[in-house]
């Protein structure tokens, strides 16, 4: 059962994201009028501001922020444990120190500094997925590695469209599916890490 409370904290996360999206006030970015969460058309981080686009006090905002110390808590720590089973010593590192702190920097998205943290926080990533894909690769994981390369093609739109600033409208569904898809591999690459028996001291070449 242990081996499953990653995969149950995340379920618990997303369950208070749709809690949270249900009690959003309303407002987009393109009119304040709107009723509630627009799925297409406001972003995840809508949740997080102390007052909605509308104006109103968001009532959504704690649970948003409980929901994202939840996920960002499982990722970590499958980050830690998916690194255990990298390929080289090389990769194990670079996943478990920048895997933490992807994680860290993602939850602090939720504050004041969110542009900024939102930065860090992709920088953190990048290293992250390249190491796991590297490592995927040296292992000859094909399957995982290609669902890797997909999933993660998706946020990198996202950031492009974010820092390019066009076809902005795009954003929150492209934002959605990238964090859905990378959250699914994340979840399948330490399920499979579970085949491995960690308890054997395995040597490991420092790089390859």
């Amino acid at each position: 059962m242990k081996k499953h409370w990653p995969l149950f904290t995340t379920l618990c996360s997303v369950v208070l994201f749709l809690l949270a999206a249900a009690v959003y006030p309303g407002g987009t970015a393109d009119s304040s009028q709107t009723i509630g969460y627009d799925w297409t058309n406001n972003t995840i981080s809508s949740l997080f501001q102390p007052n909605a686009l509308n104006g109103e006090i968001n009532a959504s905002r704690y649970y948003a922020i409980t929901a994202m110390l939840l996920y960002c808590g499982s990722l970590g720590f499958m980050l830690r444990f998916i690194s255990k089973s990298a390929a080289t010593r090389f990769h194990e590192k670079t996943i478990e120190i920048a895997g933490i702190g992807f994680a860290v920097y993602m939850f602090l998205i939720v504050t004041p500094m969110h542009n900024l943290m939102v930065t860090v926080a992709l920088l953190f990533f990048l290293v992250t997925v390249l190491a796991m894909l590297h490592s995927l690769y040296v292992q000859k994981s094909i399957l995982l590695l290609t669902i890797g390369a997909v999933s993660v093609s998706i946020p990198l739109i996202n950031a492009t469209i974010y820092y390019g600033d066009f076809i902005y409208g795009v954003l929150p569904v492209v934002q959605k599916i990238g964090a859905f898809a990378c959250a699914i591999w994340f979840i399948l690459i330490y399920y499979n890490t579970h085949d491995v028996n960690l308890n054997e001291d395995l040597p490991k070449k420092a790089f390859e």
